[in-house]
């Protein structure tokens, strides 16, 4: 194996831990060298080369390497021995923070009630690392359903509601349907059992999808109970039949194909 595809190999090691998606062939990730809300970091695995959409660099394979090894992102043997500053951030000591990422939390009014700021960087192993803070705007410590599209109005007025696990995945749902489109909203919930439900989404269809673990498990059946006693018509599509990755979530198909399985699973729970 020649130096050049020992590089690709390296790169494409890091780029698929961090992969949220696929487009006509490339893979879609949030940009390793700024911080972004969106992925628009494209990389084509056949060609070797990679562009970003939010700060307009890209190359070749070499460049990234160095680029991602400068970064911090892939160790050399000297690299590896060097001590790094420990960065302080929710709780969680982080020796490199690559990029952040700031979801806002607003309540059924659309006060705004909490800000959640995830930071995504490596460990002092140099490993794949996230962690999170979490800022309370009122006194009251109260959550609610991750909304990715900052107004609850057009929420309030579609037939399906579509909840899944984490604020990223959220937004990977709202990709397909922006509100109102197709009358489905896509939101975001963290624990199950914490949520306050809304009086609106008693007349509303609900359809949980949790990640692929058991943890995603047991949230998503506290959740479903919680809705049914509220009369709510709520189904989960068991993840956990399926073959599917350990951790799987529905940001990890291609928005064409996210968009399918989505369509599908509206399609049979309507037809309960």
């Amino acid at each position: 194996m020649g130096r050049l595809e020992e590089m690709k190999k390296e790169v494409e090691e890091v780029l698929e831990s961090e992969r949220v998606g696929w487009y006509r062939g490339q893979w879609v990730l949030y940009c390793p060298f700024h911080a972004e809300s969106n992925p628009s970091f494209f990389y084509d695995p056949e060609k070797g080369v990679w562009y970003c959409f939010g700060c307009g660099e890209g190359g070749g394979v070499a460049e990234l390497y160095h680029r991602l090894k400068e970064a911090g992102v892939i160790y050399g043997k000297e690299g590896a021995k060097k001590k790094k500053r420990k960065v302080k951030a929710g709780g969680k000591k982080l020796a490199k923070i690559l990029s952040k990422t700031v979801y806002t939390y607003r309540d059924y009014e659309g006060n705004e009630v909490m800000v959640k700021t995830r930071f995504d960087g490596l460990d002092g192993e140099g490993k794949r690392a996230k962690s999170f803070k979490i800022e309370w705007k009122t006194g009251r410590k109260r959550w609610f359903f991750y909304n990715p599209y900052g107004s609850w109005e057009e929420v309030k007025k579609a037939t399906f509601v579509v909840l899944v696990e984490g604020e990223k995945t959220a937004r990977a749902g709202m990709e397909v349907f922006p509100v109102p489109y197709d009358d489905v909203a896509v939101l975001g919930y963290t624990y199950g059992d914490k949520e306050e439900i809304p009086e609106w989404m008693v007349s509303q269809t609900v359809l949980i999808i949790p990640d692929n673990d058991e943890a995603g498990r047991r949230k998503a059946e506290k959740l479903k109970e919680r809705l049914k006693e509220r009369g709510i018509r709520v189904a989960v599509f068991p993840v956990w039949r399926y073959n599917l990755p350990k951790g799987w979530d529905i940001a990890d198909l291609s928005p064409e194909k996210r968009k399918r399985v989505l369509e599908k699973l509206l399609e049979k729970l309507s037809s309960l």
